[in-house]
């Protein structure tokens, strides 16, 4: 778990380095000129309900703590989100989750283009020690001006896990799957101060040992409201389904959070 963290620490610190002014998604509606590093950090307060099995839930209060930066250059763009979770319950103080999100979007200033994405994550909570994943696909624009993007991405995706089974006395599993994925995004400009982006994703892949299909569905909406050029207040809802989890844990979950941007 040392080695996860100091991944996840690693990406932090590299997303935060060298940052200017830019938006949470790291999108600026309509432009196309976009040049070097820009980034943000954010701290956000969670109210959530995950839990340790699928008959029993609990509720989490804590913090998360997230880096974005993007490097454009003339062609392309790349991106690094971080995020650490800082829980405290049941008196226990402890950190939990976290991943590093790495992403390409190559010839970006084209309505359809390849984009190359890698991940790593850990999730003490829903018993998650490990996840990583390739994926391969590609991105296409229908709406792009200066107050709207719409966008659909589809790719093939390799995905990595180790989980803990708690119910069969702590047991590991591993899977190695290959999946199709497949996302929808709109962004939209409201006004000058208001942002509001909304993503879905739905992967799914063939888990030939337990002879079925494994769907995972995930939808976000964050709303943004600028307070100064600087600063600005987020409100993030996020649903999570899987059909068939892979260690008897809560399929289904949600989280409700708010806090403060500051852009470096």
């Amino acid at each position: 778990m040392k080695r996860h963290i100091s991944t996840i620490l690693v990406f932090f610190i590299i997303s935060i380095a060298s940052s200017q002014v830019l938006r949470i998604d790291h999108k600026e509606l309509g432009k196309d000129t976009l040049k070097g590093w820009h980034g943000d950090f954010e701290v956000d307060f969670l109210l959530n309900n995950l839990g340790s099995s699928a008959d029993q839930e609990s509720t989490y209060l804590g913090f998360r703590v997230i880096s974005n930066a993007s490097h454009f250059s003339s062609l392309h763009q790349y991106y690094f989100k971080n995020e650490l979770r800082y829980y405290k319950a049941g008196g226990n103080e402890f950190l939990n989750r976290g991943y590093g999100y790495f992403r390409a979007n190559w010839n970006r200033k084209r309505d359809i283009h390849p984009e190359s994405v890698a991940q790593v994550q850990f999730d003490n909570i829903r018993h998650l020690d490990l996840r990583w994943l390739v994926l391969q696909g590609i991105k296409a624009a229908f709406v792009k001006n200066e107050e709207h993007e719409l966008d659909l991405g589809v790719g093939v995706m390799y995905e990595h896990e180790r989980w803990s089974d708690f119910s069969r006395e702590n047991l590991g599993i591993t899977k190695n799957l290959l999946k199709f994925s497949s996302y929808l995004g709109w962004y939209t400009d409201i006004n000058d101060h208001i942002y509001i982006s909304m993503l879905s994703y739905y992967q799914v892949g063939f888990d030939r040992k337990d002879d079925l299909f494994r769907h995972r569905i995930n939808g976000s909406i964050e709303i943004t409201d600028k307070i100064t050029d600087r600063l600005a207040w987020v409100v993030r809802f996020q649903l999570q389904y899987e059909s068939d989890p892979i260690v008897p844990v809560a399929p289904l979950i949600y989280e409700l959070m708010n806090g403060i941007k500051w852009t470096i």
